[in-house]
């Protein structure tokens, strides 16, 4: 290209004066400052007010590594062309590099006023703001940004995590809800569309951005536990074991077994995988082997994270039951109502497994526990 520029403004005496101004920024592109400003200066003597000039020249002196001219000559390209997006970018970014903070603020502040409709800048000075814990703030940067290009999905997806930041969540999902549309295998949108969706209580609808995430094959384990959790805790949470007749929930177990398994596979020393699969296999009624991953589990309980400890007593508690095996359902239930004493479903089914034990006084006492955390 430089070559080319060379030869047009060589054979055309009658040439734009412009067109320097062109083969000095080629001249830069191709590593050649100290050409590069040697045309930039004739350029401005033909044009000294030229505010794309100096910003040309600016670029030559940050290529020649003299950082401060070429900050100077940033400011005088904005001092004459205020209008001028690329000045204000250069010298927000050279005060960066500075780690000047407070000037780069202050600049922005100025820039968005004199170049209202700049994406880039609304979208920098949105970032500081936000950087700096002042998200509300940057969210009317974030809408201009991301409504002068709207096909910019750093923009969109900044604004989406600006809402969810303030605890606007149906703001957030409704972007999301969008981009998902648009970009149907970008992880990232549908895991965050997923949580979105969550938040506002649409857990039903959460599934299917999470199967398509999940069938794709995700880097990391979020999506997957995240997947597990809500199938146990919310699409079936007062269900020890799901009616076998229920077509459409034993199919989501299956298919989320499948899931855990593979994940346990990969994620051995993750325990929360095989507590989710015990747990799924638990609804679905397979309680010989959701026991004996329970059982597996209680036998490195004080390895485990605490918030686990209760599920997997419980578990092993409701399925020993199950069996029969009256004495373990016992000892697992009373563990898991000292690791968790307020849930209340744990001391309701202490106490039905005193009854079965013909326990009647340790039964009365179990249910008067849950009577006290819930009258």
């Amino acid at each position: 290209a430089l070559g080319y520029w060379e030869k047009l403004l060589g054979s055309n005496g009658d040439n734009n004066i412009k067109d320097n101004l062109a083969y000095a920024a080629c001249a830069i592109h191709a590593g050649m400052a100290e050409k590069a400003l040697e045309i930039c200066k004739e350029y401005l003597e033909e044009l000294p007010a030229s505010g794309e000039g100096f910003l040309i020249c600016g670029d030559a002196y940050q290529q020649l590594g003299d950082y401060e001219k070429a900050g100077e000559y940033y400011e005088k390209a904005i001092t004459l062309s205020p209008e001028l997006e690329e000045p204000w970018l250069k010298l927000v970014n050279f005060h960066s590099a500075s780690a000047n903070l407070d000037k780069t603020f202050s600049i922005l502040q100025t820039a968005v006023k004199a170049v209202p409709n700049s994406a880039k800048l609304n979208f920098a000075l949105g970032c500081q703001l936000f950087q700096n814990g002042s998200a509300s703030e940057a969210i009317p940067l974030f809408k201009k940004a991301a409504a002068v290009e709207p096909s910019n999905l750093e923009y969109v997806r900044t604004l989406a995590e600006s809402f969810q930041k303030t605890g606007q969540w149906h703001e957030a999902e409704s972007i999301y809800a969008d981009l998902s549309k648009k970009y149907p295998n970008d992880q990232s949108v549908l895991l965050d569309y997923a949580k979105s969706l969550i938040k506002i209580n649409k857990k039903n609808d959460a599934l299917i951005p999470l199967q398509q995430l999940v069938d794709l094959n995700p880097v990391g384990t979020e999506a997957y536990l995240i997947l597990g959790q809500l199938v146990v805790d919310d699409l079936t949470p007062d269900a020890d074991q799901v009616n076998p007749n229920d077509v459409e929930t034993m199919a989501l177990l299956d298919y989320c077994r499948s899931i855990m398994q593979d994940a346990a596979a990969r994620e051995p020393a993750d325990a929360r995988f095989m507590l989710l699969l015990a747990e799924i296999l638990a609804k679905m009624g397979e309680k010989e082997a959701a026991q004996k991953l329970f059982a597996s589990l209680s036998e490195q309980i004080n390895t485990l994270p605490e918030n686990l400890r209760w599920r997997v007593s419980y578990g092993l508690g409701i399925t020993s039951g199950q069996m029969g095996e009256f004495e373990v359902a016992l000892a697992a239930l009373q563990e898991a109502a000292q690791q968790n004493p307020q849930n209340i479903q744990i001391h309701q089914q202490l106490a039905e497994a005193f009854v079965k034990a013909n326990l009647s006084q340790s039964a009365l006492q179990a249910a008067q526990q849950a009577l006290a955390i819930d009258p």
